[in-house]
């Protein structure tokens, strides 16, 4: 009786091994998307920082690619006015406001000067904070105030509190891997009005290497880019029907490059689910291929 109970148990493990290893296979190469961290900062604070370039690309600006791009959240309240406030060294720098997909002000500086803009909040809630910028090869100081003000007249005085601005990484994501992502209307704005979403990741490319690069929406308009060595490498937008990106590409030079997912009309967005990989090339039929020069 005890050898049937034995023999019993080990036939039950080893079903429940063999489903466990189903499982996991089912898994293999499948991961969930890591989100694109946004710090928060807080209003009537002035926070100093520096900018100087980093490793990986940064996406945004009317070229499609800048050294710095930060966003941050910062919790405004209705009915008041606040003034958006910079100081900069030696360097060139945008501050944009957004609230949702609609963009509050703008303001640009530079080279040892002092700008503003005002905007009036209409609605309790999170904002997104936006700072880009062409940095230097060596750090440049630069101040970033979010005050309530009474009027554009009556500004009152500096923030008594002072704060260094949060850092934030761009998240990387790796070859021959499916990701499982989700856009959220939370999710920073795309483009200079606001309008449509984003994510950034970067990714590790070898030169004269293909790779595929391809996102799969849940029913909803998307598109992909890919920026390094100063310049926008491709970029690719669904048809309309398909809701499917994709491109093949070959980077210049072995390095760090920024990959952008985009959902410019968040009117048809709904469960906000896609899929992105970035894989080997298998075959030259996959999508259109493009090569760019060394």
């Amino acid at each position: 009786m005890k050898a049937k109970t034995r023999n019993w148990l080990i036939v039950v493990v080893a079903m429940m091994f063999v489903i466990l290893i189903l499982f996991l296979s089912r898994d293999e190469g499948q991961r969930r998307l890591p989100r694109t961290p946004i710090p928060i900062i807080e209003a009537n604070v002035v926070y100093s920082d520096s900018l100087a370039r980093v490793d990986a690309p940064t996406v945004g600006g009317n070229s499609g690619f800048v050294d710095f791009q930060q966003d941050f959240r910062i919790r405004l309240n209705a009915g008041k006015k606040v003034m958006v406030e910079t100081v900069v060294g030696w360097l060139d720098i945008e501050v944009s406001l957004y609230d949702g997909d609609k963009q509050l002000g703008e303001l640009y500086c530079g080279y040892n000067a002092q700008c503003k803009f005002f905007a009036d909040i209409r609605k309790d809630g999170w904002s997104i904070l936006r700072v880009r910028g062409k940095a230097a090869t060596d750090p440049q100081p630069f101040t970033l105030e979010v005050r309530e003000v009474q009027s554009t007249f009556f500004r009152g005085v500096p923030s008594g509190r002072e704060g260094i601005l949060p850092e934030s990484t761009v998240p990387s994501i790796d070859l021959d891997v499916v990701y499982n992502g989700t856009m959220l209307v939370s999710d920073a704005p795309l483009y200079w009005s606001g309008n449509g979403i984003v994510q950034d990741f970067q990714m590790r490319l070898n030169a004269g290497e293909p790779v595929l690069v391809q996102a799969k929406s849940d029913g909803f308009g998307i598109g992909v880019g890919v920026y390094g060595d100063g310049r926008t490498l491709d970029f690719d937008f669904d048809d309309g029907m398909s809701f499917r990106a994709c491109m093949q590409i070959e980077v210049p030079k072995t390095g760090n490059y920024a990959l952008r997912v985009m959902a410019p009309d968040t009117q048809d967005l709904k469960s906000g689910s896609f899929k992105l990989e970035v894989s080997k090339v298998l075959s030259s039929d996959d999508c259109e291929t493009v090569k760019n020069s060394k």
